[in-house]
């Protein structure tokens, strides 16, 4: 079964916004406070919860949105929040320093421990490319087997993959994994370690093209030299 916990989590963690909201402004601030602008509060809980919608629409439904589309979805309800949630805070502390300094320590802390989690997840992630006498077989946050029987054409690249949006994969710093579209509407399958060149292209029979590298250009190539031997490509 294929691992989507990124998307899940994103998902689940906006959700969760949705649903608490209430209490987490009851936890920092004044119960008066609150009652006073209870309708900005559900303003913003609303906009979390069209933003799981959108997400999950987006990257695990795989509809088929233009790359223009996406992009200006994405920071419409991301804009959005942000813009109603900072409203909130100011409406209703009021100016209480105190206030802002929790609010503010608040958020830096949710900023700091998703950049922490962001971190540990790059680094613990299993990224793994090996070669058997029949296949490429790639072990990560998503796993895949390529028959080199399946294979029609595998060319080194040194241009990134023209994507447009992820569909149903993970993004985490450098590494992108899992299934994405390209700004010409076809999906392909990417295992990428980084963004630096060169690409491994790899097409297939009556399937999605595949683009993997390696954490260094000299892996990559020494890797592309591999499977051309192994797979009996000229």
């Amino acid at each position: 079964m294929e691992k989507i916990f990124p998307n899940i989590g994103v998902i689940l963690i906006l959700l969760l916004f949705a649903l608490y909201l209430h209490r987490l402004f009851r936890f920092i601030l004044p119960v008066e406070n609150l009652a006073d602008n209870r309708k900005y509060i559900k303003l913003a809980r609303y906009l979390f919860l069209v933003a799981a919608i959108v997400y999950s629409l987006q990257y695990i439904g795989g509809i088929p949105l233009s790359s223009t589309s996406a992009r200006v979805i994405t920071h419409l309800v991301l804009s959005g929040i942000v813009l109603i949630i900072s409203l909130c805070f100011v409406i209703i502390t009021k100016g209480n320093r105190w206030q802002y300094a929790a609010i503010g320590g608040f958020v830096l802390s949710v900023i700091g421990a998703g950049y922490c989690f962001n971190e540990k997840l790059a680094s613990s992630m299993p990224f793994e490319i090996t070669l058997s006498e029949t296949q490429i077989e790639l072990r990560g946050g998503y796993t895949l087997n390529i028959p080199f029987a399946t294979a029609s054409g595998i060319v080194l690249e040194n241009k990134f993959p023209d994507v447009a949006y992820r569909s149903n994969g993970i993004s985490v710093k450098d590494k992108n994994i899992g299934y994405y579209v390209l700004n010409n509407g076809k999906k392909c399958f990417l295992f990428l370690n980084n963004k630096s060149s060169p690409f491994i292209h790899i097409e297939r029979i009556n399937d999605i093209p595949v683009f993997i590298n390696c954490s260094t250009p000299e892996e990559t190539v020494r890797l592309y030299r591999q499977i051309l031997i192994v797979g009996k490509y000229k």
